[in-house]
C-alpha cells in the first residue's frame, strides 16, 4: 500500500486531496496515527503526522507521543526542524523528536537530503519539482529507495525533470536598455536546442543603475514573453541606486542606526571616493567649521585643487 501525510500546502484547500484519496481508498492517510504491515519476513510499522503550524508542532508531536512497536519502525513528519529548514515561526528541535525509530523521513523540505538523528538515518526526498530557483534548487530531483534489511538507501532520479539554470547580471552605471540588451543577447545564444524539456531559467539582475534611470523602467516582463515556449524564465530585480541608497540611509538615521554624521560621511565618501589622496573626513572638517559659508566653499576650492589626480 502507499502510505501518506498531508502537507501544508494540501491544508490550505477547501479539500485535503490526501484525506479524499485516503477515503477512495486509493492510499493509508496518517496523521498522528500509525499502521502495521506485515509480511513473511516480519513487522513494519510507519508512525505519521501531517503538517501542523510551526508553534503547535512541539505540542501536537507531544500529545501523540508515538513509540516504536516490535518490528522495524519509521516516523514520518512535514514539520520545520532546527537545522533542516529556516522556519516562519518556532522549529522543532532535534530533541522534541521522538527516539527508538529506526529510520525518519521529514517533508516540508524542498531539496532533498540525508542526516541522522538520534543515531538513525534521516531521508529528505525534497520536492519533485523545483520551487525556490536558488542554487539549493539545483540538486536534481528524485525519490529514496530504502533497503529495510540491509539498511542502507537509494536515490533514485526522476527522468524527465526541467534542469534548473541560475545566471547572475552585475551592473554599474547601466541604463535600463543597455540591461535589456544584454538580457536578450544571452537569452538569444541560449542553446535551447540542448534540453529535452525547456530549462527554468532564474535570472538575477544586480547592481546599480545610472542615476536618473528608474527601475520600474525595465520591462522584464516583455522580455519572458519573447522566448515564451522554449522555456521557464524568471527574473530577480535587485537594481539599486545612488538615490536609492541615500534614501536608505536616511531612513537609518531616522531610525537612530546611523548618527547624521555618519550619513553625511558616507554621502561624501560615495561622492568623492574614486579621489584617493582626499579623506573624506578631511571634507567633512570643512564643512562642519563654523567658518562663514564664502570661506567654507573657498577651502573646500582649495583642497579639492591640492589633491588633484
Amino acid at each position: 500500500p502507499v502510505v501518506a501525510i498531508h502537507g501544508n500546502h494540501e491544508i490550505r484547500r477547501p479539500i485535503n486531496p490526501i484525506e479524499a484519496l485516503h477515503k477512495s481508498s486509493l492510499l493509508i492517510n496518517l496523521h498522528g496515527e500509525s499502521v502495521v504491515l506485515e509480511g513473511s519476513d516480519g513487522k513494519l510499522t510507519i508512525h505519521g503526522m501531517g503538517f501542523v503550524p510551526d508553534k503547535y508542532a512541539a505540542k501536537a508531536l507531544s500529545s501523540w507521543s508515538p513509540s516504536p512497536e516490535e518490528g522495524f519502525n519509521v516516523l514520518m513528519l512535514h514539520q520545520s526542524v532546527l537545522g533542516y529548514v529556516y522556519p516562519n515561526e518556532r522549529p522543532l528541535e532535534i530533541g522534541e523528536i521522538p527516539k527508538g525509530f529506526d529510520l525518519y523521513v521529514f517533508g516540508h523540505i524542498h531539496t532533498p537530503n540525508r542526516g541522522e538523528i538520534h543515531g538513525k538515518p534521516l531521508l529528505i526526498p525534497g520536492s519533485t519539482v523545483r520551487t525556490q530557483l536558488s542554487k539549493s534548487d539545483l540538486k536534481e530531483r528524485g525519490i529514496f529507495l530504502f533497503d529495510v534489511e540491509k539498511g542502507v538507501d537509494f536515490f533514485v532520479k526522476l527522468r524527465r525533470q526541467r534542469t534548473l539554470i541560475i545566471k547572475d547580471f552585475h551592473f554599474k552605471d547601466a541604463t535600463v536598455r543597455e540591461i535589456e540588451k544584454e538580457v536578450r543577447e544571452f537569452l538569444n545564444e541560449f542553446p535551447w536546442e540542448n534540453y529535452e524539456l525547456g530549462p527554468l531559467i532564474r535570472i538575477r539582475i544586480l547592481g546599480e543603475l545610472k542615476d536618473g534611470e528608474r527601475k520600474s523602467d525595465l520591462d522584464l516582463k516583455a522580455i519572458s514573453e519573447e522566448f515564451k515556449g522554449k522555456g521557464i524564465i524568471s527574473f530577480s530585480n535587485r537594481l539599486t541606486s545612488k538615490f536609492m541608497r541615500r534614501l536608505g540611509r536616511i531612513r537609518m538615521a531616522r531610525r537612530g542606526f546611523l548618527s547624521v554624521k555618519e550619513l553625511a560621511l558616507s554621502i561624501i565618501e560615495e561622492e568623492f571616493g574614486e579621489m584617493h589622496s582626499i579623506s573624506p573626513r578631511e571634507i567633512f572638517q570643512v564643512l562642519e567649521s563654523d567658518l562663514p559659508d564664502e570661506d567654507v566653499l573657498e577651502r573646500l576650492r582649495r583642497l579639492l585643487l591640492d589633491n588633484r589626480s
